[in-house]
């Protein structure tokens, strides 16, 4: 995505008349940075677009200092790139002070809440996370930037998946060409198990924007979902041409190839994940996922030790819904039903809401026959 982004930035640089006000001028390129800067910020899956999208808003600063926008916006990438890839705490201690920052230059700004909702999230302070989202959507509540940021807060947060898509279908109306809307309302109809729906709102994201990471990401989880793995494949594969690192596409593309029954691809999928991005909260379940596909090619003694390394990690902390899950996968491929049942209701009971996280988890497998895995789902299943 260094050419999308240097194409932006490139545009952004207007040729001005020898009889131009330096004042205009000034205007006009602090208008076009900050344009670029919010295009990139959109495509908020990629890492390079959202560094670049940095770059941009501190050309805008450059041009004009304390303007609270490019300090919400600069605290909003940050934010998203350490949700990309790891909670990096400077990385998000810088991004809180630019938005608390931006805040008090704008106290009506929405776009430094919204940043702040995110970063809250990440750091397990869901409470202070609910009410930074519900003061960005009363400050802007016919933002479509906004109203798909509420869209996912409640989504991963809450399990308000209806909530989710009626924000996400506001957005969409409000803008119909604003490609981060249809990932959302993607997102919130794959969670209903709307799952036609769904992959026409991912391919609407894509088709409005063709390097859009997250939309790959969102059509390829779908298709899986379907039952349509070699699409699934072949869709993770369009992400990977855009970031051939990126760690969602490598471990859910991991996913669709064991799918498939091809456990030897799954592995080498998982392991790029645990390799190369041993920080990101996604590595875990890599490792886990690794122990699985061992465990299918009958190398039982490097399946214990991944599954000791990831028990390892997800025990690190134990608060998280997600490491909940994690940790009855591992009791669940150690033969332990009782275990992984308990510590699914300790996931649920953490705020796990998500019926396709529990019903596709191939580590979770063993357990798909046992009566009581059924009427954990049923808990949980929308609707």
């Amino acid at each position: 995505m260094i050419g999308a982004g240097a194409f932006y930035l490139a545009r952004s640089r207007p040729a001005a008349d020898a009889q131009t006000p330096a004042a205009d001028v000034v205007g006009l390129k602090m208008k076009e940075y900050e344009a670029s800067a919010e295009t990139l910020l959109q495509n908020f899956g990629d890492p390079e677009a959202l560094r670049m999208s940095i770059e941009a808003w501190r050309m805008v600063s450059e041009l004009k200092p304390d303007y609270a926008p490019a300090l919400a916006g600069m605290a909003t990438a940050r934010t998203l790139i350490a949700w990309n890839s790891r909670p990096d705490p400077e990385l998000l201690d810088q991004a809180e002070q630019e938005a608390e920052t931006a805040i008090r230059l704008d106290p009506e700004l929405a776009s430094p809440y919204v940043a702040l909702t995110f970063l809250y999230s990440m750091r397990g302070l869901f409470d202070t996370a609910e009410e930074m989202s519900r003061r960005s959507l009363g400050l802007a509540p016919e933002d479509p930037w906004v109203l798909q940021a509420r869209a996912r807060f409640p989504i991963d947060m809450h399990g308000r998946f209806k909530e989710a898509e009626d924000l996400a279908t506001r957005a969409t109306k409000l803008d119909p060409t604003f490609f981060p809307a249809f990932f959302q309302l993607g997102w919130a109809e794959m969670e209903l198990q709307r799952f036609d729906e769904a992959e026409m709102a991912f391919r609407r994201a894509v088709e409005l924007r063709p390097d859009f990471l997250a939309g790959y990401l969102g059509m390829g989880l779908v298709l899986d979902l379907m039952g349509r793995h070699q699409e699934a494949i072949e869709t993770f594969e369009a992400g990977l041409e855009l970031d051939p690192d990126s760690t969602q596409c490598l471990l859910f593309g991991g996913l669709a190839y064991d799918n498939l029954g091809r456990y030897s691809e799954a592995l080498e999928s998982f392991r790029r994940v645990s390799r190369q991005s041993p920080d990101h909260p996604l590595s875990s379940f890599a490792l886990l996922y690794e122990a699985v596909e061992l465990k299918r090619l009958g190398r039982f003694d490097e399946q214990a030790v991944a599954l000791t390394a990831a028990e390892r990690v997800f025990k690190a902390n134990p608060k998280m819904w997600f490491n909940l899950k994690g940790l009855a996968g591992v009791a669940a491929q150690r033969g332990d039903s009782e275990a992984a049942l308990a510590w699914l209701r300790h996931a649920i009971e953490a705020g796990m809401k998500s019926v396709n996280q529990i019903r596709n988890d191939p580590a979770l497998q063993p357990l798909r026959d046992d009566p009581r895995f059924v009427d954990i789902l049923d808990r949980i299943r929308p609707g």
